[in-house]
């Protein structure tokens, strides 16, 4: 009898230990998940991710374009291509505005210009003889700056004039931009190759109505804006 209770006794305490140890872990196991974060309880909601963001962020190219050509703020040529030696404000018969820069470079005269608020397409542009834009119909400019060049550069074509520019395209929004260099235009040297702009009566800058080539047969090409050129840092 005394065994048998001791028997019983021992299976009792291990028993009792058992439960203890499956005790102890249970609630060790309930812990371990009450500490752990849950995006529920835990996170921001405003740290959570977007789907409509990320759909919209996976649209954009990895190389976005760069930006257009905002005609409202006044252009920096110091920012591209240094300091100007001189510049010209155009005056315009009709709608529009604008400026030109121009530099002193060792290829020739490099020109820079920017218009806005003009009708689009494309316009003859040229250096004239006379710093004058006084004559509403901007005759007083004279005629194109070295358009005898053609007669005294052996390497030229007879009507090559040194004064001429490219075309000025103007978009759908009214605004254009030219870059170009003139390679027998200076600012003061005058040689037998060179015209230069600032000699005693100066020159100017003329926009014309038609781009080059397209004029009508039988008309002139109407001066729609001019600009007397002056020395300038700016």
């Amino acid at each position: 009898m005394t065994r048998m209770m001791a028997i019983l006794t021992s299976a009792s305490v291990c028993a009792l230990a058992l439960a203890a140890c499956g005790d102890n872990d249970t609630s060790s196991q309930a812990e371990l998940e009450a500490a752990a974060p849950t995006p529920e309880m835990d996170a921001d909601p405003n740290d959570l991710p977007d789907p409509a963001m990320e759909e919209d962020m996976a649209a954009v190219p990895d190389t976005a374009p760069p930006p257009a050509l905002d005609v409202d703020e006044p252009y920096d040529p110091e920012a591209d291509y240094g300091e100007p030696g001189a510049r010209a404000d155009f005056e315009f018969a009709e709608e529009g505005s604008g400026t030109a820069w121009f530099f002193e470079t060792g290829e020739g005269v490099r020109v820079y210009a920017l218009v806005r608020g003009m009708s689009p397409g494309g316009h003859a542009i040229h250096l004239h003889v006379t710093g004058d834009c006084s004559a509403p119909d901007f005759s007083s400019a004279g005629g194109h700056l070295g358009e005898e060049a053609g007669m005294e550069l052996p390497d030229k074509p007879d009507d090559f004039e040194a004064g001429v520019l490219p075309d000025l395209t103007v978009g759908d929004d009214g605004s254009g931009t030219l870059n170009a260099t003139l390679e027998f235009v200076t600012f003061s040297e005058d040689t037998e190759r060179t015209w230069p702009m600032f000699d005693a009566d100066g020159a100017a800058i003329v926009i014309h109505r038609y781009a080059s080539g397209e004029l009508p047969a039988g008309e002139d090409n109407p001066r729609i804006a001019c600009g007397e050129i002056f020395e300038s840092s700016l």
